[in-house]
């Protein structure tokens, strides 16, 4: 589910792009600052989130990341100009790409060797099914509720799996 979570809000805010740009005012400038605010700390953090999960443990890294991506998407809901929208995208590129190396721990401290193939290929699609049902869901919530809902929504589902994590042994 973290990775499904994961896919589906960083698709948000394309599918959102014409919406936000309303609500906002954004143009296409400012859009690529969001674009940016997300990818310039995801890179850096993929290089940093491996030794927090070797220091720290895939339990509580992979809590703490899902916590505080969900809370990013959560607020993205919630804010009110470009300032808070770019603030809340620096944090969602800060947690995401740490789901990766803690997820690999917790392949190899759960499986025995033999059946980490076979474990691994049912964590990988969950990414894919995120990045393909967040669209349409996305565009559904939008349409038929309000845009922030579909950042809200999946903002709580994380935080609820962020504590589901923590209990984790």
């Amino acid at each position: 589910l973290g990775h499904l979570l994961n896919y589906y809000d960083r698709q948000a805010l394309s599918v959102l792009k014409s919406t936000l740009g309303t609500e906002f005012g954004i143009t296409n400038v400012q859009y690529s600052w969001l674009i940016t605010a997300f990818m310039a700390p995801y890179v850096v953090m993929y290089l940093i989130s491996g030794r927090l999960v070797d220091k720290y443990g895939s339990r509580i890294m992979l809590s703490l990341f899902i916590a505080v991506w969900s809370a990013a998407t959560l607020l993205m809901g919630l804010v009110n100009s470009l300032m808070g929208l770019l603030l809340c995208r620096v944090l969602l590129g800060i947690a995401e790409p740490g789901v990766f190396p803690a997820t690999q721990s917790v392949l190899v401290k759960w499986f025995p060797a033999h059946q980490r193939g076979f474990a691994s290929s049912l964590v990988a699609p969950a990414s894919i099914l995120g990045a393909v049902i967040a669209p349409p869901l996305i565009a559904f919530l939008a349409s038929h509720y309000n845009w922030r809902l579909s950042f809200i929504l999946p903002g709580v589902l994380g935080l609820i799996l962020a504590a589901v994590w923590w209990r984790a042994d």
